[in-house]
């Protein structure tokens, strides 16, 4: 028997809330990734250097909001 979860407006509107944020920072991840496949010529160090902690950064956030979505399904 499956259970049915009723959550409240708020606690849906803060699920969708952080939902769009990861899809914004996949985003951010393919514009980087693309970024960096279309480079001409040599790429610097520099180059590397921020689209490392561009990626960092991004997986911070993941990481961040995927602990918001786990802590608001176990107010459930």
């Amino acid at each position: 028997m499956k259970r049915k979860f009723v959550y409240s407006a708020q606690h849906i509107e803060n699920i969708e809330r952080v939902s769009n944020d990861l899809s914004s920072l996949a985003t951010l991840l393919r514009w980087a990734g693309n970024a960096a496949a279309q480079t001409i010529g040599s790429p610097s160090e520099a180059d590397f250097s921020a689209l490392g902690c561009a990626v960092s950064w991004a997986g911070h956030q993941i990481e961040q909001r995927c602990a918001i979505i786990n802590d608001m399904a176990a107010d459930r």
